[in-house]
């Protein structure tokens, strides 16, 4: 008789505004991750990149581009958000790119550049693996209407960093005794193990003669109305990722989260290991 060993952890989580991220576990060290050219002798490459990013956007800005964001908010303190996609030949995937101007994190516009997005001089530096990449980085800037102008505020500190999480997390059913952020990711974590645990048929391991360690990673989203959708599943076998999707579909219903007391998409990875022996 075969016996089979749960390990189930919810490995990360993104708001439907931010790119979501694919957890994976490596039984070496993760590949490098992808920074910007002219940032290899840099030991912070993450915040040279960031930085870079950051100040040639601004950069680019033409007068012409200054007033029109002066003229589409009232606000007197905004933020520009720059998000760069590349191709693994690092060529710039201008359908997935932006340059958006926040209000708050959830209210923002765009304006007609003057310039392509092509035109900012950033690249991603070549890797010995060919990769597809995002950077995205954002500058606050203060509206000086009288003389027209935007004024860059690199170390201005919000009191809420943008792009940073739900301000209210979700509330899995059972959880609703739980006060912070942190109490409700864990209180949901466990459950959402202890369902898996329980719904999960390993027997397919033994139908399909799968031996060993079977790892198998769900993305899903948990929508405005804490319903789940998009789910998706990579595993060793087909049915083990339709078994994998049917189980996270069977979750129930949760109070979504929300960001500026607006309900929003949360996104989440899934990984499933068990081992069989």
């Amino acid at each position: 008789m075969k016996k089979y060993f749960f390990a189930i952890t919810i490995m990360c989580f993104t708001v439907y505004i931010c790119n979501a991220q694919k957890t994976t576990r490596y039984s070496q060290s993760p590949p490098p991750s992808p920074y910007a050219e002219g940032c290899d002798d840099n030991e912070e490459r993450f915040d040279c990149s960031d930085e870079k990013l950051r100040n040639l956007a601004f950069q680019a800005l033409s007068q012409e581009d200054i007033e029109k964001v002066i003229q589409k908010t009232k606000k007197d303190t905004i933020f520009m958000n720059t998000n760069l996609f590349f191709y693994e030949n690092r060529t710039l995937a201008l359908e997935k790119s932006s340059l958006k101007f926040h209000e708050r994190e959830l209210n923002f516009f765009e304006i007609d550049l003057s310039f392509s997005l092509e035109d900012i001089p950033f690249k991603p530096v070549a890797m010995t693996k060919a990769t597809k990449s995002r950077f995205a980085s954002h500058l606050f800037l203060k509206i000086d209407r009288e003389n027209k102008k935007l004024i860059p505020l690199p170390y201005y500190e919000p009191e809420r960093v943008p792009f940073s999480g739900p301000e209210k997390y979700i509330v899995y059913p059972g959880c609703e005794s739980k006060k912070t952020n942190e109490a409700l990711r864990k209180c949901m974590s466990k459950n959402i193990s202890k369902h898996v645990a329980e719904y999960f048929d390993v027997e397919l391991a033994t139908k399909l003669n799968l031996n060993g360690i079977q790892k198998i990673y769900v993305i899903f989203t948990v929508d405005k109305k804490g319903a789940i959708i998009k789910v998706k599943a990579k595993a060793p076998h087909p049915r083990l990722a339709r078994e994998a999707r049917r189980v996270v579909k069977s979750l129930p219903k949760m109070e979504p989260g929300e960001l500026e007391n607006t309900k929003i998409d949360i996104r989440y990875t899934l990984p499933i290991v068990f081992k069989v022996q």
